[in-house]
């Protein structure tokens, strides 16, 4: 029964931009002759720059949040010192508030939650003995 969107509808085009510092411990679940499966869990420090605006509103925000992570990674090896991982991570924080303003005046805020599935790719070197 609803009508559609009130008129006028304006759409954020927000902008998100992050890195992160952190710990992963890893522990293998199965090893054979070429693959080892891994499970492991990280937590550290996010770094989140936050811009938005909707044409009317504006917000902006940066700050730094503690972060967690999950996730499974596969290696495939090819080398004594050499394999080839294929990995997924769960990654979550604490959801941040934008404050909005119009003209310099308070406009209520924007909620922004930045928990993501993450999936990498990549090659690991054992350096040294």
């Amino acid at each position: 029964s609803f009508p559609g969107l009130p008129a006028p509808a304006f759409f954020y085009n927000t902008s998100i931009e992050s890195g992160r510092v952190g710990v992963n411990l890893w522990t293998p679940f199965h090893v054979d002759n070429k693959w080892r499966a891994e499970a492991g869990f990280g937590f550290g420090a996010m770094y989140r720059d936050v811009s938005t605006n909707d044409t009317v509103v504006q917000g902006q925000k940066d700050e730094y949040v503690p972060y967690g992570q999950l996730g499974f990674r596969f290696l495939r090896e090819l080398s004594d010192r050499s394999a080839l991982t294929l990995g997924t991570s769960y990654l979550f924080s604490d959801s941040t508030s934008v404050p909005l303003n119009s003209g310099g005046a308070p406009a209520g805020t924007l909620e922004i939650e930045t928990d993501h599935v993450e999936i990498t790719f990549g090659y690991q070197l054992e350096l040294g003995q």
